[in-house]
């Protein structure tokens, strides 16, 4: 089941190969994310589903993304950068208004997932990981928002591990730690 998962099958064909019931694979999968959000080093209160994290009136998801250390770091943007973040990304508020503003986060890419629109602050040579991201999630065609941050941060974790054996890394993430 593990293999079928690093190896981006759906749950559906996993559950066709093994011959397992689709809602374990599913359940197992869900899990497989959990972990992962884990590994990303997300603070366990930005794990909540993302309709909790998120203004009442937010017509859109916005993600904010960042390079840290050669690593990508994407993240649903918090409810206090919200306006600001859609106004710059409605074209309402200039770049060289937000980034010198103290409490900015530093984000180098905004993006709305839902017209598919980003923005490009800096250029720090993060930009496929939206691309990289992008043609991952399109496969789901739609996704429920409780379960958005864990495939984005799934996204996060094998575009920052693009070079190494996920397989293996998992492997002994359970090992040492079962589910």
């Amino acid at each position: 089941m593990l293999k079928g998962y690093i190896s981006d099958h759906t749950a559906q064909q996993v559950a066709s190969e093994t011959h397992l019931n689709i809602n374990s694979v599913d359940r197992y999968f869900r899990l497989f994310r959990q972990r992962i959000v884990l590994l990303t080093g997300t603070a366990a209160e930005k794990t909540l589903p993302a309709e909790k994290n998120y203004p009442d009136n937010a017509g859109h998801i916005l993600i904010g993304v960042l390079k840290k250390k050669q690593q990508a770091y994407a993240e649903i943007i918090a409810p206090q950068y919200y306006e600001t973040a859609a106004g710059l990304l409605a074209n309402q508020v200039g770049i060289e208004d937000i980034i010198y503003q103290q409490d900015w986060p530093g984000y180098d890419e905004l993006i709305d997932i839902s017209c598919d629109k980003r923005i490009r602050i800096r250029n720090t040579g993060i930009s496929g990981f939206w691309d990289f991201a992008h043609l991952r999630l399109s496969k789901f065609r739609g996704m429920h928002k409780s379960t958005f941050l864990l495939h984005l941060k799934e996204c996060e974790w094998r575009y920052n591990n693009r070079n190494q054996d996920l397989y293996a890394l998992l492997l002994r993430e359970f090992r040492q730690n079962p589910l």
